[in-house]
């Protein structure tokens, strides 16, 4: 996803009428070549007055852009990684051995350079972070100094847990 398409997604999701009940601030890793990381709008559901889970946040706004067949969007954390001293990171993104047999872009960005123990650490199509609160009854705006922070926390924990590229955390 290009720098354009984040930006014009990211004014339609501002300007949505009726406007959206809350919008929280998420990290897009988008997938492609020369593509770079964005702080985007990540609204809350229409029809709900706060944040409770994550299934509560229209994240698919961001995630199952790319049009493959078969790749299926998470309707729920794709992973669930600590982010150290108590911070919680939600990942969104396509069911990643579907979009790996069906030819999705891989992420250039949060992917690990070179297989690690064997296994290839390659990631696929666009990934989606949001920051829980500690108590994981709220989300936490990320800013763009959090980009560099999620991206190294993501690729030690990919290191550590991505032998199986679909495995959820609970």
């Amino acid at each position: 996803m290009k720098r354009e398409e984040i930006a014009e997604r990211s004014q339609i999701i501002e300007t949505s009428e009726p406007p959206f009940p809350a919008i929280y601030r998420g990290a897009l890793f988008p997938a492609g070549a020369g593509a770079q990381p964005a702080i985007v709008p990540v609204p809350l559901d229409y029809d709900l007055g706060t944040y409770m889970f994550p299934e509560d946040l229209r994240f698919h706004e961001w995630i199952g852009s790319e049009p493959v067949p078969g790749a299926v969007v998470r309707f729920k954390p794709a992973w669930r990684m600590d982010g150290g001293s108590g911070v919680v990171y939600l990942a969104f993104a396509s069911t990643q051995k579907v979009a790996a047999a069906n030819g999705m872009t891989p992420n250039s960005v949060l992917s690990v350079a070179g297989p690690a123990g064997g296994k290839p650490r390659t990631v696929y199509g666009d990934v989606l972070f949001v920051k829980e609160s500690l108590e994981r009854e709220s989300i936490v705006d990320l800013k763009e100094g959090d980009l560099k922070h999620v991206r190294e926390r993501f690729q030690r924990w990919w290191a550590m847990n991505g032998s199986d590229p679909d495995q959820m955390l609970g």
